[in-house]
């Protein structure tokens, strides 16, 4: 989610079933960052949602040139969706940044 958040950024999720009882959103509204499982490989990506019809999510990255968003993997249903980033904290925050690999 470069430029919006540094590698090695600490994120603060709310897992999309706790969302509502903690006062946040849920599904997601558009401009809200979120937690997603990438549809083809064992991972986690963080995009914005860029818009919403009825389940199904468009996710979209902050560097539309480099990101592997809804523009190639298409809308994402709720389901796919683990939770909203609630804070990002910068890398410094991150005790374990310097140590992962982009």
């Amino acid at each position: 989610m470069w430029p919006a958040i540094e590698h090695g950024a600490l994120l603060h999720v709310v897992e999309g079933a706790q969302c509502r009882a903690l006062g946040h959103p849920w599904p997601p509204t558009p401009g809200a960052l979120v937690v997603a499982h990438h549809p083809f490989r064992r991972r986690l990506i963080v995009k914005r949602v860029a818009a919403r019809d009825g389940e199904r999510f468009v996710l979209r990255g902050d560097a539309p040139v480099e990101s592997e968003d809804s523009g190639t993997l298409g809308a994402f249903t709720v389901d796919a969706l683990v939770g909203l980033v609630v804070k990002v904290e910068p890398p410094s925050a991150n005790p374990t940044a310097e140590h992962e690999q982009r």
